[in-house]
């Protein structure tokens, strides 16, 4: 392993004792926007999801989601903007994620329960991304660890024709370079960040772009595809912000895991 990242899972894994569960969380609410709050100043209290999880049994794992009333038969919606401990389960593949900001849990089309969960990390360093990549380090190595049975896709996605693919993938994997060039190793991404620094991170700052992202770990389960990558974002405010707010960077660590596109619904369902 290059000497650049010797060491990271030893750094990283400082940052999960920011979200050891201590107790309750609060009771959430939802906003006019649908989006659901908590109180961030208390313990962030468990979340166990995976994906093929019907709205029902969401609620029976996380008995305080029983008050939104999820439904079976609807298109699951549901934006989680509050601090939570997640614990990953699909059946197959097990992560205990740790800390998350977010987690955005929504059905579609072929599966109306948990097709899709998308997740921010509660670490989000800023002006610095070399936390943040060590992070995600640090869980891409605890998914191995704890799946051995899981797949790196990373030469599959590297090399795959579009219709092979998308037969895994569905539709959001495409063969263009631009999305080619998006997963990048974690070498690749600490100099992609180092150089938009360099040069003052005029391409978020100009307006030309809100974000830019390295995408660093693909990998497929029986039932679920799992991504993750670091995203650097500007700090919200407009022309609220001092000049030095205005330049400072966070950098999200964000993963997802979705329904395989070529899993049959119905066999994943619990």
């Amino acid at each position: 392993m290059n000497k650049l990242w010797m060491g990271l899972v030893l750094v990283a894994i400082s940052g999960l004792a920011a979200c050891q569960p201590q107790g309750e969380h609060g009771k959430l609410r939802k906003d006019m926007n649908g989006m659901i709050l908590g109180d961030d100043t208390q313990p962030a209290q468990p979340l166990h999801v995976g994906v093929g999880d019907t709205a029902t049994r969401l609620m029976a794992r996380n008995p305080y989601l029983k008050q939104f009333k999820l439904n079976d038969q609807e298109e699951l919606r549901l934006p989680l903007m509050t601090k939570l401990d997640v614990h990953y389960d699909d059946g197959d593949i097990k992560l205990d994620v740790g800390c998350a900001f977010t987690t955005n849990i929504d059905g579609n089309a072929r599966f109306p329960g948990a097709a899709f969960i998308g997740i921010k990390l509660c670490d989000q360093p800023l002006n610095d991304w070399k936390p943040a990549l060590q992070r995600a380090t640090e869980i891409m190595r605890r998914l191995e660890q704890q799946n051995p049975q899981v797949q790196n896709l990373r030469d599959f996605y590297r090399n795959a024709s579009e219709p092979e693919l998308q037969k895994i993938g569905g539709k959001q994997w495409r063969k263009s370079q631009q999305d080619m060039d998006m997963l990048r190793t974690l070498e690749e991404a600490d100099a992609k960040f180092a150089q938009e620094a360099a040069g003052g991170n005029e391409e978020i700052l100009s307006g030309k772009w809100r974000n830019t992202e390295a995408f660093v770990g693909v990998y497929a389960g029986k039932h679920a595809i799992f991504e993750i990558g670091v995203s650097k974002v500007a700090e919200f405010g407009g022309s609220n912000l001092t000049e030095e707010q205005r330049r400072t960077m966070r950098y999200e660590v964000t993963m997802s895991f979705r329904l395989r596109n070529d899993v049959d619904p119905k066999s994943v369902q619990r």
